[in-house]
């Protein structure tokens, strides 16, 4: 069963975060798997290092902080993790970002989130 999202949390509605995204979307088929706790987890902790909340939305995508975080990953004593789209969005929603679909039947969300490219 994947994680309903409260209409308060998001921007433009959807009815859940899958392991792939925002759902319905036109990209992938509609899934009931939900993403990887342990994945959301690692966002989070990335988030919290290298995250910072805007105002307003930002071009940095669920799908492309999911890299992101991957590869970063690489360098924990864990070892390389491949989070989904779906777990960084999970991540950002837990963390107080706001999110909106990319595009129009997009699984991927925008966030009001900057990115900083080193720890502090």
């Amino acid at each position: 069963m994947s994680t309903i999202v409260p209409a308060a949390l998001s921007v433009t509605r959807w009815s859940r975060v899958s392991e792939s995204g925002c759902e319905p979307n036109t990209s992938f088929p509609i899934t009931e798997v939900d993403p990887d706790p342990e994945h959301v987890a690692l966002c989070r902790r990335w988030l919290q290092l290298f995250g910072a909340k805007t105002t307003g939305f930002t071009p940095w995508t669920s799908y492309g902080c999911a890299k992101d975080v991957w590869r970063w990953s690489r360098g924990l004593p864990e070892g390389e993790q491949h989070p989904t789209t779906g777990a960084f969005h999970l991540a950002a929603l837990a963390d107080g970002y706001r999110s909106r679909r990319q595009f129009a039947g997009s699984p991927s969300a925008t966030f009001n989130l900057n990115i900083r490219r080193e720890a502090p």
